[in-house]
């Protein structure tokens, strides 16, 4: 398939960024959801404001995985907005972490993922948290071969709909 590059994205990856976020959220969950439930939920969070709005906010990073066709994946972290209790001052979160299905499988994904990581270290950043699907085992690997253990749940909303949610 061919190499890919991991980088900052810029405020010129907004547009790229929304395509590849409402692809990759529908592919992997869009079949749980009613379609306006999904509809709306893609609305607000992976419009074109909000990513050129988290592009623009100096306390979130987002990362890309360039590839020759495109963007192959992306994660966002930043300070822990999930419901943890108590919640430590200084507790980061890997906000979203996506690749598109024809690059899962092939490292990139922890490729990402420890670039985040070590980015929310260097802010100080500690504890870091990440919210996933209850169902989504692949990401529980994933976060579990890099240290993370379930510490909570919560349900997330995607229009009227609520997802059960593991915090790790």
């Amino acid at each position: 398939m061919g190499d890919v590059i991991l980088r900052r994205a810029v405020a010129s990856d907004a547009s790229a960024l929304t395509a590849l976020g409402q692809r990759t959220f529908t592919h992997t969950f869009g079949h749980t959801y009613r379609p306006e439930d999904l509809a709306a939920f893609l609305a607000e969070s992976y419009s074109l404001a909000w990513h050129a709005a988290l592009l623009a906010d100096p306390l979130r990073v987002t990362w890309v995985a360039e590839a020759g066709d495109g963007l192959a994946g992306f994660g966002i972290a930043g300070p822990c907005k999930l419901p943890v209790v108590p919640l430590e001052p200084a507790a980061g979160e890997i906000q979203r972490l996506y690749l598109r299905d024809d690059w899962q499988g092939q490292g990139v994904g922890t490729r990402l993922l420890e670039r985040l990581l070590a980015d929310l270290a260097a802010r100080g950043h500690a504890p870091v948290y990440v919210g996933v699907w209850a169902e989504n085992r692949g990401a529980q690997r994933l976060y579990a071969r890099h240290g993370f253990a379930r510490v909570g749940e919560y349900f997330f909303p995607v229009g009227e709909h609520r997802d059960h949610e593991f915090i790790l």
